[in-house]
């Protein structure tokens, strides 16, 4: 590799390094950075403590493995070459190493080096989720890592592929190129599926998937992944480890080998993503960058709200005419919510509190974790704010109109899966009647908390940036207080709604005064977001 390209790769981390010091040593950075290794922390030593609890688990047949590992990597590596994110470089990458005298390959090699540290932490991190359901929970986790470190360079190498077949393909064709192999994918998936017969089930339909012979074929290099997820001695690790390298290696050879003159793709991949990113900095969140569509919703209007009910109408019309900005929370919480009723279904007649515990935990971490892909509220207003603050309303007024829109998003979301439980048998009786009722105030009382610590510490999306977004330990204290916040509430509402029960034995009347208490705990919480924005400094405040 070019020399200065080893010098780039060696200085890095140092630079990273140098970065986060430097902001730590500001009190917000401190704060942020602090919070953030307690949440971060917090998770580990959760996940890492349940391995010592004595909790029956059985973990995955190899046979299970085997029939759906591979084709899932399969799935992931072609979803990661359409995400846009093959091929790309940063804009400084792309200003100073394009005209650079450095060769095709040497410039893949630096893009596949300079992201391997960020894939093998992405795989450690969801490896502390999965590994406790393998025979070997460290043969999994290193199934896990060399797994993300795979999907990035399969990725790469799509790219490359596709660059070199667009040369064969005009321009105006390649839309239906697309499109056809789109649909030409979905209708080998729904072909199998139909093997499957009209009376199986959900699980007979994705085996038969997974077992299709097409399917098969593509997915077998990808088999050492799954027999190392599913390896029970050390010595089997080793080798399906090194089996495991060998695929990564020759996936990469295969990139490096090919001399496709790629840079045209790259550029156009880069200024998308770049155009992407600055459409950010208006303060919107990671999913919030989507340009608005040609569509015209029209949205209710709020006027009972008065003031509050103008502003919440705006933020919903730009969400409506925005519908790209939902595509990852509702993405998420198909594959989420689908999953858990699969098992639900699969599993014949399981323990009904413990299905209900687990739709409810469902629901109350559906706004903490995704709530910062939806920003129609003071995030996406940050270039705003001397707007805001020259409309005839108050604090309060401005502070319920902001929270409002992303509340109702939450709302409905939560409530979509309260249906999907009731019509899978999950949810039933008080269980049904509690979270119902919890809904609003709870949504309301996480999206407060985001919108008050946004306005106490701001922030902005920075293009080229790899990670998006700066100050990423506020993201975390972000979830962190959301979930202290809401925590705190909860046990009020808790400890209320049980003493009424004990006094009256009556459980309606406890779920109900554990439903007033939360909704109550919501008004302090819009006050302290009102005085956060009355205190929000225009001129200091907002970041550069």
């Amino acid at each position: 590799m070019n020399g200065g390209l080893l010098f780039l790769l060696r200085r890095s981390p140092r630079g990273k390094m140098r970065q986060a010091w430097r902001r730590m040593k500001t009190v917000k950075g401190a704060l942020a950075f602090g919070f953030g290794a307690l949440f971060i922390g917090g998770f580990v030593a959760l996940q890492l403590w349940t391995f010592t609890l004595d909790v029956p688990i059985e973990p995955a047949s190899r046979a299970t493995v085997l029939a759906y590992l591979p084709p899932a990597l399969l799935l992931l590596s072609v979803l990661g070459a359409m995400s846009g994110r093959a091929l790309y470089f940063s804009p400084a990458e792309v200003d100073f190493l394009f005209p650079a005298p450095v060769g095709r390959r040497e410039l893949l090699l630096y893009n596949l080096v300079s992201r391997v540290g960020v894939q093998l932490a992405s795989g450690v991190w969801v490896a502390l989720f999965v590994a406790r359901y393998a025979v070997n929970p460290w043969n999994a986790a290193a199934a896990t890592a060399l797994s993300f470190v795979f999907l990035y360079v399969a990725a790469q190498a799509m790219g490359v592929a596709a660059a070199a077949a667009e040369v064969y393909v005009p321009e105006r064709a390649r839309p239906y190129v697309r499109r056809g192999l789109i649909v030409g994918l979905l209708s080998a998936a729904l072909a199998a599926v139909a093997t499957a017969g009209s009376g199986a089930t959900p699980g007979m339909r994705l085996r038969a998937v997974a077992a299709a012979a097409p399917v098969q074929a593509l997915a077998y290099p990808l088999r050492p992944f799954a027999e190392l997820f599913g390896a029970a001695g050390w010595a089997d690790g080793a080798l399906w480890a090194a089996a495991c390298l060998g695929v990564i290696a020759a996936v990469a050879g295969l990139v490096l080998l090919s001399d496709v003159a790629y840079t045209e793709r790259s550029l156009a991949v880069s200024a998308k993503m770049h155009a992407r990113l600055a459409r950010m900095r208006s303060g919107g969140g990671i999913h919030a960058s989507a340009a608005p569509s040609r569509l015209r919703v029209r949205t209710p209007g709020l006027r009972v709200l008065g003031g509050a009910g103008a502003l919440a109408w705006r933020q919903l019309t730009e969400l409506a005419r925005t519908p790209r900005a939902l595509v990852v929370p509702l993405l998420g919480l198909t594959v989420w919510v689908g999953t858990i009723l699969f098992a639900f279904h699969e599993s014949g007649d399981p323990d009904p509190a413990a299905s209900a515990a687990v739709v409810i935990g469902v629901c109350l971490m559906l706004p903490v974790l995704f709530s910062g892909h939806v920003a129609f509220d003071f995030r996406r207003d940050l270039d705003r704010m001397d707007v805001l603050r020259s409309l005839p309303l108050s604090p309060v007024q401005v502070a319920a109109g902001q929270v409002l829109p992303v509340a109702l998003v939450f709302m409905v979301m939560q409530y979509l899966v309260v249906i999907a439980a009731v019509v899978a048998g999950a949810l039933r009786g008080p269980w049904l009647l509690g979270l119902a009722l919890v809904v609003p105030p709870y949504a309301w009382a996480t999206l407060a908390v985001e919108n008050g610590l946004f306005l106490l510490m701001p922030y902005r999306v920075t293009p080229g940036d790899d990670q998006r977004m700066q100050f990423m330990g506020k993201v975390m204290l972000s979830m962190f207080l959301k979930a202290i916040v809401t925590g705190v509430l909860a046990l009020a509402a808790g400890a209320a709604g049980w003493g009424i029960f004990r006094l009256t034995d009556s459980l309606d009347a406890g779920i109900a005064v554990g439903c007033v208490v939360l909704a109550l705990g919501c008004i302090p919480l819009t006050f302290m977001v009102g005085l956060a924005f009355l205190g929000f400094d225009i001129g200091r405040d907002t970041p550069a």
